[in-house]
């Protein structure tokens, strides 16, 4: 049974809503669960969709005092999303200091480096930005840009080690790198692989990543359902997530994608007992 969703953003960053409004609407649902993973603030940049410094122990204590105020009703659980090397802390800095408030890291990558401008270069912004950056990093050059993203990926899994690896192929919202990928399939497929040869040596979670199916980004999820065979091969932890910024996309298609995932016969685990641990 899906137990309910960890992946999720509110008010604090780029979602829609209070914390308590997501909460109240899981339990109308009857879902078991529920995890909030705020973008961390960052660093040193700029950002329309990360939280805000200020907003940090704040985010922090609110989930921690619904944990209270909604037990015996629902599990609430405290996370971030993280991009390191930009966020305020790594996912081990966060672990270390914050153990006892923080309950899980989501690693993933939305920033492939610093454009001339100095903001930061965004996989997920629109299309036009994305491929501007291309030109500007990588002059034009996407099969450079894939092994980067990737690369980027690796270096987060290896030093930070998160306990759930984000959207592993987001970067494919861009029609230009699927066609890229079409023509260049191996390349892709050994990049994808160097990157769960990694989860699967270190026991890191992959979600199944509904968004982008029901934003109509992408006609999949993340990851493409032909990269489960891998997941399958690999036997690597799998957690059914839906990536929601409003209340109601909280269970967007993941029942279904969860039992879809199951008949397959990939490693769906336990979320809430991997939580509590």
């Amino acid at each position: 049974m899906w137990a309910g969703n960890v992946h999720g953003h509110t008010d604090y960053c780029d979602g829609k809503g209070k914390p308590v409004e997501y909460i109240e609407f899981a339990i109308r649902k009857k879902h078991l669960l529920i995890g909030f993973s705020s973008h961390i603030p960052l660093m040193n940049h700029k950002s329309n969709w990360n939280m805000k410094k200020e907003n940090f122990y704040r985010y922090i204590n609110e989930i921690n005092d619904l944990k209270v105020n909604f037990k015996g009703v629902i599990d609430v659980f405290c996370g971030f999303e993280m991009d390191d090397p930009y966020s305020l802390y790594t996912c081990s800095e966060l672990r270390n200091l914050y153990e006892d408030m923080v309950d899980y890291t989501i690693g993933s990558v939305h920033y492939l480096g610093v454009l001339k401008n100095g903001e930061l270069w965004e996989v997920d912004g629109s299309t036009e930005m994305f491929l501007s950056g291309v030109q500007e990093i990588f002059d034009g050059d996407l099969q450079k840009t894939i092994m980067h993203y990737f690369k980027r990926m690796r270096e987060i899994l290896l030093e930070s080690r998160p306990d759930i690896l984000g959207h592993l192929d987001k970067i494919m919202i861009h029609q230009s790198l699927r066609d890229f990928v079409n023509k260049n399939e191996q390349l892709y497929l050994d990049e994808v692989n160097s990157v769960l040869d990694i989860c699967a040596q270190l026991g890191i979670i992959v979600e199944i990543n509904t968004r982008g199916l029901y934003t109509k980004r992408l006609n999949n999820f993340y990851p493409a359902r032909t990269l489960w065979q891998f997941l399958k091969q690999k036997n690597i932890p799998i957690v059914v997530t839906s990536d929601c910024h409003h209340p109601e996309e909280l269970d967007n298609y993941c029942t279904e994608v969860h039992q879809e995932a199951k008949l397959f016969g990939l490693n769906l685990i336990d979320i809430q007992e991997f939580l509590q641990m």
